[in-house]
């Protein structure tokens, strides 16, 4: 699953496909699990997110796909701290992945050829993987300290004219206390 703009409209489909079943049911899509047993709210193409109370809990780890020039990930809302994530790659060209502070791509230093500045960013550039290749390394696993903020995932490799980010391979995130 790949998130993007359309998943407001996925949430709104659910939303209107849950309130025409046979119960009577709240409208109120945010209210939290009222028992402190784990729950994970899951369908096929959807977002999904795994809560305890209310709170966000990471997996461990948190499995990264980096295939196809994207960076699919399970949820974008992670809780604060060690993060540990494990990015793997079933296609035929070489990724990487990396995490660096910021907004969006599209607010990060940028090369003409729509790769990321690393020596620009410097120090907000947090760390990346070697190639993640399905052949000689299909899987990569990094940990990251991540205080609450904004933050990238992203695919930095130049390949021809244009870098993989520039081509969608990036995705902003969001880490809470």
């Amino acid at each position: 699953m790949k998130l993007s703009k359309s998943v407001p409209a996925v949430l709104l489909c659910a939303a209107l496909v849950s309130a025409c079943g046979g119960e009577e049911k709240s409208s109120d899509a945010t209210t939290a699990p009222t028992d402190a047993a784990a729950t994970t709210t899951a369908a096929p193409d959807t977002i999904s997110e795994t809560t305890v109370a209310g709170e966000v809990v990471n997996d461990d780890p948190v499995l990264i796909d980096l295939s196809h020039f994207e960076i699919i990930v399970r949820t974008t809302v992670f809780k604060a701290g060690t993060i540990n994530f494990k990015a793997s790659n079933s296609d035929d060209t070489p990724h990487e992945f990396g995490i660096a502070r910021g907004n969006s791509y599209e607010e990060l230093p940028l090369l003409p050829n729509g790769s990321i500045d690393e020596a620009a960013l410097g120090a907000d550039l947090l760390g990346k993987t070697p190639v993640v290749d399905q052949v000689l390394s299909p899987t990569r696993e990094i940990t990251f300290d991540l205080a609450p903020g904004n933050y990238v995932l992203l695919c930095n490799i130049v390949a021809g004219p244009v870098a993989h980010a520039a081509r969608g391979q990036v995705l902003s995130i969001t880490v809470v206390p």
